[in-house]
């Protein structure tokens, strides 16, 4: 294997010719890790990414892989995607080999609403290959301008007929302006009414009146996607099964459509006794909450069926919207008898792919459950706006890798290699995740189809979306199987393809979204943010040198929040000593202060912030200690699985809940410059204060 170092003139080229294949692909060697030390990928790792990018021969000849790639450009002629911000449909750019330049040719945009529009596209610029000199970019102008949607350009020249997809986005979401606060829950650990074993979308429902009532605009939640909870289990939110349909775990039972219709029917028969005593647990028993979803949701389906269901209009209403149901509905099925992809032989994949093969029972229950679920996220949804606070959603970076997704859309993923993270305080040897990152050209080549299709799922029922790892729309840490985490390097994506899907689709829904952008996050991605609206997150204790400083966009355009659903409990922070005294200082606190009165000075400054959004967990409320989860750590009992300790109908009746949220309430009323004189806590009359060392990043 020819390794890198040498210094001949063949070892220098071929370095050159790597160098200038990674450049294309999109591999990113060196790199900063969470400590600040640059870091080398090892070759090894350079070489399974690219063979996972479909460059097996790069090993041995890069410059040859190189042109390979190139030649496929110059036969596709224009780039997939194209980019028309605010509707400017300026420029046209296309790979050309130098002597099949031409200086014009007609191009006509069919548009999304219907209609063509045509141009004359006139060259104006060519740049050659830095890799081969017979290859030019050529750029032509083009000049039209196109209502906002996804449109299919046409061009016809000396090559023949090629197609591409421009994208006409607004550059910028619009800046809240109201400052407004809400409150963050797993919907899995709340308790009512229902006594199911979990919270479910009934909780919710119950939560969002609630908080509505006290003032809240908003009520956040961690991912509401279906996961595996039987066999295999991993009941994080961020391992979905698909990122396009919701969790049945989370359904209300008691709330079916069949249940309302016929409340003494077969389809609702439970052990009221059996029930409540599940439901005192601490900790939610997916597996068994599952076997209760079958026993209650299959009689249901039956009943659905027999009823004509799967005529209804109402599931052509949804196919309509999710286009992949019935595909999925299978897959599901197919899990149940033959257990996840990787164990399929090849006769149960070729009937996987194409949507059959599956019990017509099994795909009728899917097909419910995901119907049901629609009901009732749209029961709380419906109300937004009018005295009801919106879903805060959730969409997570990947999905699982046995997922529906990874199966059905394999075109967007890369395989053989898995998302990470490099190494930093949180993890001393880096973190592998165990899922696929998405592919740069796969999902170009599939128009975006899919992460739009992730995306309209949420925002259907959401007007505000968080977006895990943010980063990720600019570049993911990837980690070869096999390898240690430490040895992965980046692979960039088409970021500013990916802010256009963002923010049509944030457009259309009227949403506002944040990126969480905690850790090591270069300030290229907060800069590209601010540029296209999407609010940043500013978590209290990861702030503390900014606010000191008086930094006045520490929170103009963030969710500011104490903590989250990855880090400790406030109350449990507090009993960290370093983090107490930074705290205490930040927050002009008394030595002998609690963490009750820590948490209402913090909720003080927050709420007078100049922060579009505050959030506050429900549990930092009462000084809960658990934590909602463990980074990291696979527990069952410490991640995503426990209770909380009030039911959602106790929280008026609470004193300390009361108090919190008329505090909040009134330093959200507060004017900015208060939030700003507050947040300096006259800085220059004391020594600046510290990130709390307690907390990593």
């Amino acid at each position: 294997m020819r390794t890198l170092g040498g210094n001949s003139p063949s070892d220098r080229l071929f370095a050159r010719d790597l160098e200038q294949l990674c450049n294309e692909m999109g591999l990113v060697r060196d790199y900063r890790d969470g400590f600040g030390k640059t870091v080398e990928a090892p070759l090894e790792s350079v070489w399974a990414v690219l063979t996972a990018l479909g460059m097996s021969d790069a090993r041995h000849a890069p410059r040859e892989a190189l042109r390979a790639h190139l030649h496929e450009k110059t036969q596709a002629l224009v780039e997939p995607i194209t980019l028309a911000w605010d509707g400017a449909f300026r420029t046209l750019v296309c790979h050309l080999r130098r002597k099949s330049i031409v200086p014009r040719f007609r191009v006509a945009v069919q548009l999304e609403q219907g209609g063509v529009l045509r141009a004359e596209a006139r060259l104006a610029n060519t740049e050659p290959h830095p890799a081969d000199d017979e290859i030019r970019r050529c750029t032509f102008d083009v000049g039209l301008t196109l209502p906002l949607g996804y449109h299919t350009f046409h061009l016809e020249g000396s090559s023949g007929l090629r197609e591409g997809m421009v994208i006409a986005a607004p550059v910028q979401l619009d800046r809240p302006e109201a400052r407004e606060f809400g409150l963050f829950a797993p919907v899995h650990a709340l308790r009512g009414r229902t006594r199911q074993g979990v919270g479910t979308l009934a909780e919710l429902r119950e939560l969002c009146s609630w908080a509505g009532q006290q003032g809240a605009s908003f009520v956040g939640v961690l991912p509401l996607l279906a996961t595996y909870l039987d066999d295999p289990y991993d009941p994080s939110p961020f391992a979905p099964i698909s990122k396009l349909f919701w969790n049945e775990a989370l359904l209300d039972l008691e709330g079916l459509t069949e249940q309302r219709a016929d409340p003494s029917g077969a389809a609702w028969t439970p052990d009221h006794d059996a029930l409540h005593a599940f439901d005192r647990h601490d900790y939610v028993d997916f597996r068994k909450r599952m076997k209760h979803v079958e026993q209650v949701a299959m009689p249901a389906t039956r009943t659905w069926l027999a009823r004509g269901g799967a005529d209804a209009p109402e599931l052509r209403a949804l196919r309509a919207v999710s286009p992949d149901l019935d595909h999925y509905a299978a897959f599901r099925s197919l899990v149940s008898a033959h257990g996840v992809p990787s164990r399929w032989n090849d006769e149960v994949r070729a009937l996987a792919t194409r949507g059959e093969g599956a019990s017509a029972e099994g795909v009728a229950f899917h097909q419910y459950v995901q119907l049901q679920l629609e009901h009732q996220l749209g029961a709380i949804s419906q109300h937004t706006g009018r005295g009801a606070p919106t879903l805060y959603m959730d969409l997570p970076l990947g999905a699982h890798a046995e997922s529906f997704d990874a199966f059905a859309f394999s075109h967007c993923f890369v395989r053989g290699i898995e998302v990470g993270a490099p190494p930093d305080m949180l993890a001393k040897s880096g973190q592998a995740w165990g899922f696929s990152p998405m592919c740069p050209e796969g999902q170009r080549r599939d128009r975006y189809r899919y992460f739009a299709q992730t995306l309209r799922t949420q925002l259907r029922h959401a007007r505000m979306l968080r977006i895990d790892h943010v980063m990720g729309l600019h570049r993911v840490f990837c980690v070869p199987f096999g390898a240690e985490a430490r040895d992965g390097l980046y692979l960039r994506q088409p970021h500013e393809e990916l802010y256009a899907v963002l923010c049509l689709e944030a457009y259309r829904a009227r949403a506002t979204c944040v990126g969480e952008d905690l850790g090591v996050v270069p300030e290229a991605v907060r800069r590209a943010m601010d540029h296209h609206g999407v609010l940043r997150m500013a978590v209290l204790p990861f702030e503390v040198q900014a606010i000191a400083r008086d930094e006045e966009d520490t929170f103009s355009a963030a969710l500011a929040t104490v903590n989250t659903h990855d880090m400790p409990t406030f109350a449990a922070l507090w009993q960290d000593d370093r983090a107490a005294r930074a705290l205490t200082e930040l927050l002009d606190l008394p030595d002998d202060a609690d963490s009750s009165l820590a948490l209402d000075a913090a909720t003080t400054l927050l709420g007078r912030s100049a922060a579009p959004f505050v959030q506050l967990a429900l549990e930092d409320f009462w000084g809960e200690l658990r934590p909602v989860n463990v980074p990291g750590v696979f527990d069952p009992q410490r991640s995503f699985c426990r209770r909380m300790t009030l039911e959602v109908d106790a929280l008026d009746r609470d004193p300390r809940v009361r108090a919190l949220m008329r505090r909040l309430r009134a330093a959200r009323t507060q004017l900015v410059s208060e939030s700003r004189s507050h947040a300096s806590m006259d800085a220059s009359a004391r020594a600046p204060a510290q990130q709390l060392d307690g907390v990593a990043e």
